[in-house]
């Protein structure tokens, strides 16, 4: 009862339950290999109680020394999987996760980790964590501690963020994703991942223009030849992913899955701003534009028609709008700040017929599924009358 309440509980509840069982699963009194077999045997038994309890383990007066060998200890039962299932295995990366958050302000125990996360370990990890929530916990671990010699764990995050079909209805990858959001952009790999599903949407609204005859800008059509990418270019599954021969559905619903993590990254200042920088920001703008309006026109004939696009159009265009506006409002702004083909007044009011746009599309959606109900009842009560 305790221990579920632990993992469940708010915040403050669950850091007074941690300090109550600390002298019980992880007490100093004792050598630190039975103190951290101890909080084995926690995590194995609840393994989300487990994390939160080494969540607040520091703040409750542990030591970070002996919190240090629980992190060893800790990845070495997940590289070793001995006889752990894979709620286990998630419990022990999520508490890790915790521990090193906690762990990497202070510089010695950074370079601790940093020296444990070999290339071999990153890779044997990456390996051992088979759910949605033991691979995010992973990425904040790496996006914390920054190891070296990430070219690999590179090339996994872009395969996640890329590989987006039906990301909006799982909330488990949703989470996932962020954290792969987080760790490209602390190891350098933001601009090559933003060019990626920059490419995966422009491919989506392409395939929108032939399929329906929407309009596409002619200097979005030619903008990936006209200008040359300032990303590494390091990524060899790139141009796999986005060179696949797939239906329009498929590359409709991948540019779904790439909408939602637009609007996503638009709501943490960090990327948002690492967005603003980017180089392909304005075809993304436009290729939205395209899927924006093909979903808007055509959801009442397609089943697999998402307002995801729409939402992140509006979303993007609201916030450069905002961003415009700022930067002409600086008497002494950044001039090395890029700017866009698109001024302010455009974008609001594109922003402002979006918001119609979207009414009418739930509209549409609505009246798809009640007008076949009305008929229904109509004929039904039509034959209920005799001389109908």
């Amino acid at each position: 009862m305790l221990l579920s309440v632990l993992a469940s509980d708010q915040p403050p509840v669950a850091q007074k339950l941690t300090k109550l069982l600390i002298p019980s699963y992880f007490p100093s009194i004792v050598p630190i290999e039975e103190a951290c077999n101890r909080c084995i045997t926690l995590v194995k038994r609840a393994p989300m109680a487990g994390a939160i309890f080494c969540k607040y383990a520091v703040s409750e007066g542990a030591s970070k020394t002996h919190l240090m060998e629980l992190v060893k200890v800790f990845l070495s039962l997940v590289l070793s999987q001995d006889k752990l299932n894979a709620d286990q295995i998630e419990g022990f990366l999520i508490a890790a996760s915790y521990l090193c958050d906690n762990l990497v302000s202070d510089p010695c125990y950074m370079d601790a980790l940093k020296e444990l996360l070999t290339a071999e370990k990153v890779e044997g990890l990456l390996t051992g964590a088979s759910t949605e929530q033991a691979q995010s916990s992973l990425f904040n671990i790496f996006s914390t501690v920054c190891p070296d010699n990430v070219a690999g764990l590179l090339e996994e995050c872009m395969s996640v963020v890329t590989n987006c079909h039906g990301l909006p209805e799982d909330v488990d990858r949703q989470s996932k994703i962020r954290s792969a959001h987080k760790l490209l952009l602390s190891l350098g790999g933001f601009d090559d991942m933003f060019e990626a599903l920059t490419t995966l949407l422009h491919k989506a609204a392409y395939r929108c223009h032939i399929k329906f005859g929407a309009d596409m800008p002619s200097h979005s059509v030619t903008a990936t030849k006209s200008k040359k990418s300032k990303s590494s270019g390091k990524f060899s599954i790139k141009s796999k992913i986005i060179n696949r021969k797939q239906s329009f559905e498929d590359d409709y619903l991948v540019a779904v899955g790439v909408a939602w993590q637009v609007r996503d990254l638009l709501q943490h200042e960090d990327t948002r701003k690492a967005i603003f920088r980017s180089q392909p920001l304005e075809m993304l703008f436009f290729s939205l534009k395209i899927v924006s309006e093909v979903s808007i026109e055509h959801c009442g004939q397609y089943e697999y028609i998402d307002i995801s696009p729409v939402l992140a159009y509006m979303a993007l265009a609201l916030q450069m709008t905002v961003d415009n506006v700022g930067t002409s409002s600086e008497k002494n702004g950044d001039s090395k700040r890029k700017k866009t083909n698109i001024d302010s007044s455009t974008l609001l009011s594109e922003a402002s017929t979006l918001v119609l746009y979207i009414l009418f599309y739930w509209i549409v959606r609505c009246l798809k599924f009640i007008y076949p109900l009305i008929v229904h009842f109509t004929l039904l009560l039509c034959m209920s009358k005799p001389n109908c």
